[in-house]
């Protein structure tokens, strides 16, 4: 099961693949195993909270598919100083602990997770996030 929470729009890369009518690939044993939560531009801190909370979103799916194991996908571009925010001004405006936040709530009710920090094009918002998330994965929140 995958759980894309991302930015989607026409023209906005990749805006291609992400709408919430896609559920997998047709006639593969992959289909509805795909929920796409496309969140609109200058999403801030406390919205992005409101999405990733629980009993939202995520308690549902975690209780319906009930996994092993969860890997989450952290990308880091949407964050505030990042070059996809502050020139094009189409991305997320997130602080790095805000979205530290919201992998730790996540990570809070999913028993074994695999945190991947991928993106982000500005180096002190990155590492200040990954330090903000670091802690719960080392058994210290």
């Amino acid at each position: 099961m995958t759980v894309s929470f991302h930015r989607f729009a026409s023209g906005f890369f990749p805006s291609q693949t992400g709408s919430i009518q896609e559920k997998g690939m047709h006639g593969t044993r992959g289909v509805g195993y795909n929920l796409n939560i496309p969140l609109p531009r200058g999403l801030q801190d406390a919205e992005f909270l409101v999405m990733v909370n629980t009993d939202l979103v995520m308690d549902k799916v975690l209780m319906e598919y009930d996994p092993d194991i969860v890997v989450l996908c952290v990308g880091a571009d949407g964050l505030r100083g990042d070059a996809l925010v502050q020139e094009t001004n189409e991305g997320w405006d997130l602080s790095p602990e805000g979205l530290a936040e919201c992998v730790r709530r996540v990570a809070s009710i999913c028993g074994v997770v695999v945190a991947i920090q991928k993106w982000g094009w500005v180096l002190i918002p990155v590492s200040i996030q990954v330090r903000a998330m670091t802690p719960h994965f080392e058994g210290e929140s």
